[in-house]
């Protein structure tokens, strides 16, 4: 076997400039797999607090922005996951503890009139404060 020509490294071996550069500790950063986790488990928080603070299952459609459209679309890839046996067990266990009933979400379908409008009379009450309320207790009006 010849000799690697002068000034030229042999395979295998690191010149003393390149192996003292790559002696720094944690020179390699985080790896990839301990940002996601620490991300998802961010982002399992946000959810509680979310749905704490009253409000809805976040959806992900490309209509909603923000928060809600972040949270989302982490929610609905967590759905895939889980339908797909791809998502962790110790992650599906994390997501039933801290937010039952994230498998289902949402209702299809508009929110009720009393729940879209908290403080917000029926029809009926509506009737009842004009004094039209004698046709419709006599059954004459079928509002709802």
């Amino acid at each position: 076997m010849a000799s690697a020509p002068p000034g030229r490294r042999r395979a295998g071996r690191l010149a003393p400039a390149v192996r003292e550069g790559l002696a720094v500790p944690d020179w390699e950063g985080k790896p990839r797999v301990q940002a996601d986790e620490q991300r998802w488990w961010e982002r399992l928080a946000a959810l509680k607090a979310y749905l704490a603070a009253g409000n809805d299952w976040p959806r992900h459609k490309v209509t909603v922005t923000g928060e809600e459209h972040e949270l989302g679309v982490w929610l609905h890839g967590q759905r895939i996951k889980q339908r797909r046996s791809q998502l962790d067990p110790y992650k599906t266990a994390a997501l039933d503890a801290t937010v039952p009933g994230w498998r289902v979400g949402r209702k299809r379908g508009r929110r009720p009139a009393a729940a879209a409008w908290p403080g917000r009379p029926t029809a009926a009450a509506e009737l009842f404060r004009h004094g039209m309320g004698k046709f419709f207790s006599a059954g004459r009006c079928s509002i709802r």
